[in-house]
């Protein structure tokens, strides 16, 4: 302990070294991870306490005070110190700063109080030192030049020998003594090899290392620690959600000491390197930045780049562990999540069920994460409004099971599925006896692996109990009071099988009477008209089809009848037994018609004018009536026809329309053949809106 006496006695003057020292690696490949400290802020002085701080890379402070107790003042020096140094030639090459301390005679340099303090405060328990010749200790550099190391921590080590710059073998041409001990030494024994050693110890903040040079010549020698060095990282295997982001973080004595997280797209994430305490323990974390790691296995294991190191490399599941590193160890931990994913179990899809038959609904579960997983079966649901249906059973693997309990139990003892492999189950339940009932099944699904679970996926699907037989109605849209109304109703088995005992039944709206007998014809397929009866007053029409075969329809007509202005919608209609769908409603609009329809007569021949309703004319006069109409009813008119007798003692010559108004889309006309007599028709197809007219003529000849 000469060296902790001498610097204490030597306390008594101090400097303060510059704020920017710190450590560098080198930039080649090197044997071990050591960071050099550099001296720059190192003054030399003889009997003077130099208080040092280095900023190292990840952050941490390293402080020491060194004292030069020699007769020699060393100065601080860049690598290599000389063209023929091992040191920055054969090994540790591009070193920054200036790690060396160079010059001539004795110089003896002692660091004490060595402290490294990481960013959350902590105090390393223990600093790895390394102590290296900068030079070449031979004896070119005097018979007596030596090169000595001694620590008041753990005994010397041989960490390793430079090659040489002259011939490339690694053997010095000094002796070295004293590994294993306190204090070792390398007296020059030879001329012209200039190999060099690099020695190591391990040392507490209470105690100190001396390095010292004794030459005639220049001399030099180094400082480097070696701690130990951590990353971790994070792989992801596919995401559950999109936006799923995940944070690595390592800690020392509860301070976060360095984190990364995952961004984007992004399927990884590293912190830097970053020192670590040798013989502390560190501990890795991964947690959830958004989203839930209860999604995912999380995996772990590390490597060292260090090799032939001890150290214990943690692997397993789970989202935390620790590690205890060494000196020179280069740790880097990666966690793996694979992300439990559930896919086609929360397909939506709709199919049409048959009425009172019992119904099996599939799911398929596609197990689409990196990692086998068990699927869990919740309690499934049925409900037809809110009415709720009890399944019946389940199927799984070609079997029905009474309960969830049994179909659970068949899928774990089926075992884990595969990633990337699915398996089908099924619901099975009794359909509702209504028509266009909807059926909402839900499925709940999860999937563990290990103690990791999935969020639940609800498999979905709506059935709809099918329709058996449909209606089509339709009916004339306009008629005057009186007038006749046409319904037609086409029925049809749209189902896959003969429905018996079909009735129809249609109720017209009150203040329509049907008048005369309805029909029925058949429009397809081999069905039969069953009897028609009229009831309630001649308002309602019922016909029994009896046995009605799969794809048959039968059309039936019904004329009637509404004495009063207003708007007429049958919907009245039955048909037993159900299920039934009506696709469409007849309306017909009752409308009073006066005093709207203008007629002129204008004698071409004589070239009288147009607009009089009597002329005078001789055999052979051409004439030209004019009809038009205006609608004055306030509401619009569809099913326009204008009718018209030719006179007698005249024959049809020609005719024409006007210009048709907007809503009125085309027309067409029918009359005799020229020369005959007859009636001429003008058909008007479209809506003829209130105020709007229509116009129309034709030309006969005057026999």
């Amino acid at each position: 302990m000469f060296c902790v006496v001498l610097v204490a006695c030597l306390y008594g003057t101090s400097a303060r070294a510059s704020a920017t020292d710190t450590c560098s690696y080198s930039v080649n490949t090197a044997a071990h991870g050591f960071c050099w400290l550099d001296m720059t802020g190192y003054s030399g002085a003889i009997g003077v306490g130099v208080h040092m701080a280095w900023t190292l890379p990840d952050g941490s402070t390293m402080r020491a005070t060194m004292t030069n107790t020699g007769s020699a003042v060393g100065t601080p020096s860049s690598l290599p110190t000389w063209s023929g140094a091992a040191l920055g030639h054969t090994a540790y090459l591009g070193v920054a700063g200036e790690p060396a301390i160079y010059g001539t005679g004795t110089t003896t340099i002692t660091l004490s109080g060595i402290t490294i303090t990481d960013s959350g405060g902590n105090v390393f328990a223990t600093v790895g030192f390394v102590a290296a010749d900068a030079e070449s200790t031979d004896k070119g550099d005097g018979s007596a030049s030596s090169l000595s190391w001694t620590t008041a921590g753990t005994s010397w080590s041989q960490l390793q020998i430079m090659n040489s710059v002259t011939s490339g073998g690694p053997t010095p041409t000094c002796t070295l003594t004293g590994l294993g001990t306190s204090t070792a030494k390398c007296t020059a024994a030879n001329t012209g090899d200039q190999a060099a050693y690099i020695l190591g110890t391990t040392v507490t903040p209470s105690q100190s290392i001396t390095m010292s040079y004794s030459t005639t010549a220049l001399q030099g020698f180094a400082f480097a620690i070696d701690l130990s060095s951590l990353q971790v990282g994070k792989t992801i295997s596919g995401r559950v959600t999109s936006t799923d982001q995940f944070t690595v973080e390592y800690t020392h004595h509860g301070t976060i000491m360095a984190s990364a997280t995952t961004s984007g797209t992004s399927t990884s994430a590293a912190t830097a390197f970053n020192l670590g305490d040798p013989g502390d323990l560190y501990t890795m974390t991964d947690v959830a930045a958004s989203g839930s790691l209860a999604n995912y296995v999380s995996t772990y294991s590390c490597s060292n780049g260090t090799s032939g190191s001890g150290t214990v490399l943690p692997s397993g599941t789970g989202t935390s562990f620790g590690i205890t590193t060494a000196l020179d160890d280069q740790i880097s931990c990666t966690f793996v999540n694979s992300g439990l994913m559930l896919t086609d179990a929360a397909t939506s899809s709709t199919k049409n069920v048959v009425p009172l038959v019992s119904v099996t609904d599939t799911f398929v579960l596609s197990n689409t994460s990196s990692v086998a997983g068990t699927f869990k079966i919740g309690t499934p649901t049925v409900t037809a409004g809110s009415t709720v249906i009890t399944p019946t059973g389940y199927t799984f693997g070609g079997t029905t099971y009474t309960t969830v309990a049994s179909l659970q139990a068949a899928l774990s003892a089926a075992g884990a599925t595969a990633a990337g492999r699915s398996v089908s189950v099924g619901v099975v339940y009794t359909a509702p006896a209504t028509a266009g009932t909807a059926i909402v099944l839900v499925f709940p699904t999860t999937i563990t692996s290990g103690t990791s679970t999935s969020l639940i996926a609800n498999g979905t699907e709506t059935d709809t109990t099918a329709v058996q037989v449909t209606i089509v109605k339709s009916g004339t849209a306009q008629a005057s009071p009186g007038g006749l109304i046409h319904y037609s109703l086409l029925v049809s088995n749209v189902s896959v099988a003969s429905q018996n005992g079909t009735n129809v039944y249609d109720q017209l709206p009150a203040g329509v009477v049907i008048i005369g007998t309805p029909t029925c014809a058949v429009t397809s397929g081999a069905a039969v008209c069953g009897t028609i009866t009229l009831s309630n007053s001649n308002t309602a029409l019922t016909s029994g089809i009896g046995t009605f075969p799969a794809g048959s329809s039968l059309t039936y007509v019904i004329a009637a009848s509404a004495a009063v202005v207003g708007t007429y919608v049958n919907t009245g209609y039955a048909i037993q037994p159900g299920p039934v769908s009506n696709t469409s409603n007849a309306v017909t609009t009752i409308v009073a018609i006066s005093n709207g329809l203008n007629k002129t007569v204008q004698n071409i021949t004589q070239g009288q004018v147009v607009g009089v309703v009597l002329n005078n004319a001789n055999p052979g006069d051409v004439l030209q009536y004019g009809l038009s109409f205006t609608n004055t009813t306030g509401v619009s008119l569809s099913g326009m026809v204008f009718t018209d007798v030719i006179p007698t003692n005249l024959t049809f010559l020609s005719d024409a329309y006007g210009v048709l108004p907007t809503g009125i889309t085309s027309c067409t006309m029918t009359a005799p053949a020229v020369g005959a007599t007859g009636t001429v028709t003008w058909t008007f197809v479209g809506s003829l809106a209130s105020g709007s007219s229509l116009s129309a003529t034709y030309r006969s000849t005057v026999k």
